[in-house]
C-alpha cells in the first residue's frame, strides 16, 4: 500500500459546504459528478443482474444500482468515515481495501455483470497500485457479456486510457462522450463488454 492511502484511511473525511467529499485538502468526490456517475451505472448496469463496485465515495453509482434493481450487489470500500455513510439496503459491503478481498471472490468464483472501479488516486505513482492492478483481476470476475468500467477523468493530466486500452484488448470497447457542463468537459466514458 503506498503511504498516501495508509494516511488517507487514518484520517477524517469531511464534507465542504457544497457537500463535496474531502480529506486532508483533497477533495475526493464532487457534487457535480452525479448526473456523470447516474449514467455510468444505466450504461453497463442491468435489471436483475449482479454488481461489483470498488469506491463508494459519495454513493452516486451504487444508489443508481438500487433504483436499476439488481440481485447481488458488492461495495469496497476503504475509508472507515466513508463506510458508515452507506446506506444502500441488501449490499454486500467489504471494508478495507479492495486488494485485501479480490481474492476470496476469485477464489469463490464469483463472477459480476457490470464492475465499476473508481478509486481516488493521490498522485500518479498511485495509479499503479490501483487502477493497473486492479487489470490484473477484473476480467476473471467477468460473467460472460460482463461489462467493466473506470472512471478515467485524468489525475494531474495523466490520462490512464491508453494503459486500459491495452489491457483489455480482448474485450469490445465502447467509447462515448459524457458532458460535464459544470466543469465545461466533455468525459470520455469507456466501458468494456466480455464477448
Amino acid at each position: 500500500m503506498n503511504k498516501e492511502l495508509d494516511h488517507y484511511i487514518k484520517s477524517s473525511i469531511e464534507y465542504d459546504e457544497e457537500g463535496n467529499l474531502v480529506c486532508n485538502n483533497h477533495k475526493i468526490m464532487y457534487q457535480y459528478e452525479l448526473p456523470l456517475m447516474r449514467h455510468i451505472a444505466n450504461t453497463i448496469v442491468d435489471t436483475n443482474s449482479s454488481v461489483l463496485n470498488i469506491g463508494y465515495g459519495l454513493g452516486f453509482f451504487d444508489k443508481r444500482v438500487q433504483e436499476i434493481g439488481v440481485k447481488n450487489h458488492v461495495i469496497m470500500e476503504c475509508h472507515p468515515d466513508v463506510i458508515a455513510t452507506i446506506e444502500i439496503p441488501n449490499a454486500t459491503i467489504y471494508s478495507g481495501f479492495w486488494q485485501d478481498h479480490i481474492n476470496t471472490l476469485i477464489d469463490s468464483k464469483v463472477k459480476f455483470d457490470a464492475i465499476f472501479f473508481d478509486t481516488f488516486t493521490f498522485t500518479p505513482e498511485g495509479i499503479h497500485d490501483e487502477q493497473y492492478k486492479f487489470l490484473d483481476y477484473c476480467k476473471q470476475l467477468l460473467n460472460d457479456k460482463g461489462k467493466v468500467s473506470f472512471f478515467t477523468w485524468p489525475l494531474d493530466g495523466t490520462n490512464i486510457t491508453p494503459k486500459l486500452e491495452e489491457s483489455l484488448v480482448d474485450l469490445k470497447l465502447t467509447k462515448e462522450i459524457f458532458r460535464v457542463d459544470e466543469r465545461d468537459y466533455d468525459y470520455e466514458h469507456l466501458y468494456w463488454e466480455k464477448i
